[in-house]
């Protein structure tokens, strides 16, 4: 008899979530090599004996070894989730997401689930270099929209524990925890004090250019450069102002583009400061770069006579959501855009 090979059972698994259009989590190797069939729509580490569905009966259980659970199930005719839970020292991750209800939008609840792995994802590579989490401390992240979201560092629970909770949005406030606390020894060294947030001028074009080209990668280079040129020429509508952030040794690592418009979503003036854009390269970010564009993006806004700051974000930017909420911005409602040609 020929040896059994151990990543069987989750290249099974694999192949079950691709053939249903479901993205896939990049559980640890570690973890990843154990998974095991249990059952239909049931790989786990480890033996079960409580359905994978009872999310309650996983989040509140002592922690004890480390496991990985990837599931579908549930119960009536709507009442189905894809359950991921991963409990790797520090972490205890538990989401449960729609899927597979007669109910359910099967093309939009694939899109939750795979943001929402994504975003677990990112915070799995995260912890090896988060600052915060002490020996014998737990991260505990719930992401459900049947039983509410929260997340938790050991007994200090965060976030919004409701219904109404988006398990993208906690899973996001949680990746922005954890970068804000990186340790500092890789990328660039920023200290926060030593940061000067000013206009943009003609020399900054180029250092412009390369944040935008970041920002809004859909745009040319010809057009971006266009855009920029316009606004030094003074030619442009908006933005009305910019403002850079340099780092000590002069470099540009950030950008806020500023304008003011007469209407924005959930405000009550007619005269509304407007984030246009905003960006921070990925190695400064956690040290407060952003946050000090805002505020000086404020300034700007209440020197221009407007007493409103709105801004926006792709519907899909989890982490950019969390990025506003975290800086006192407040969400307001979520718009469909449409067009058509004539």
């Amino acid at each position: 008899m020929g040896a059994i090979d151990p990543m069987a059972d989750i290249d099974e698994a694999r192949r079950l979530f691709a053939e249903a259009g479901l993205a896939f989590p990049k559980a640890p190797d570690r973890l990843a090599a154990r998974l095991k069939k249990r059952g239909d729509w049931l790989f786990s580490t480890r033996a079960i004996k409580t359905s994978p569905y009872e999310l309650d009966d996983y989040v509140n259980e002592t922690p004890g070894r480390d496991y990985a659970v990837l599931a579908h199930s549930g119960h009536g005719i709507n009442s189905y989730a894809i359950q991921y839970y991963l409990v790797q020292r520090p972490l205890r991750l538990f989401l449960h997401l729609p899927w597979g209800g007669v109910y359910v939008d099967a093309e939009a609840a694939a899109a939750d689930i795979r943001e929402c792995f994504s975003l677990a994802d990112e915070i799995v590579a995260a912890l090896p270099n988060a600052g915060h989490l002490l020996p014998d401390t737990w991260l505990t992240i719930v992401g459900s929209n049947f039983y509410g979201s929260h997340w938790a560092v050991s007994d200090e629970v965060h976030g919004r524990n409701e219904r109404s909770a988006k398990p993208s949005d906690v899973l996001a406030d949680v990746l922005l925890w954890l970068k804000g606390t990186v340790d500092g020894t890789k990328g660039v060294s920023v200290d926060a004090s030593r940061i000067a947030i000013r206009s943009a001028s003609p020399g900054d074009a180029a250092s412009w250019l390369r944040l935008r080209l970041a920002l809004w990668p859909d745009g040319t280079e010809a057009e971006h450069r266009h855009e920029i040129d316009r606004f030094f020429a003074g030619d442009a509508r908006e933005p009305k102002a910019v403002l850079v952030a340099e780092d000590a040794a002069g470099d540009v690592i950030g950008v806020a583009e500023l304008s003011i418009r007469p209407y924005a979503e959930g405000c009550h003036g007619d005269r509304v400061a407007y984030l246009e854009g905003w960006f921070v390269v990925p190695e400064a970010r956690g040290h407060g770069v952003g946050q000090a564009l805002i505020a000086a993006a404020e300034a700007w806004g209440r020197s221009q006579g407007c007493g409103e700051f709105a801004s926006d974000a792709e519907a899909g930017n989890a982490v950019s959501a969390a990025a506003h909420r975290a800086l006192g911005f407040t969400e307001v409602g979520l718009v469909r855009c449409f067009r058509k040609d004539l």
